[in-house]
């Protein structure tokens, strides 16, 4: 029983020593960074379907012709 209170003092000490509270915190909580990139992927992900949204409204609107994308309007 000692002994087991002698080894946590010796590691809380060491511990505080090294910042090792601040590191795991740093690791596991989400920060900026993990933040930021959360939303770069969302605003990927919309952007991918307004392409393919896009991509799907071009090839309705227009054929190809010669190797040339021409307006179905102006057929």
């Amino acid at each position: 029983m000692l002994q087991k209170m002698v080894i946590n003092k010796i590691i809380n000490l060491l511990a505080k020593q090294f910042n090792l509270y601040k590191i795991m915190k740093y690791v596991e909580e989400p920060n900026d960074a993990d933040n930021r990139i959360s939303d770069l992927e969302i605003r990927l992900f919309q952007l991918g379907r307004r392409y393919e949204e896009l991509e799907k409204k071009i090839s309705e609107e227009f054929v190809t012709c010669r190797g040339k994308k021409v307006n179905i309007k102006e057929l």
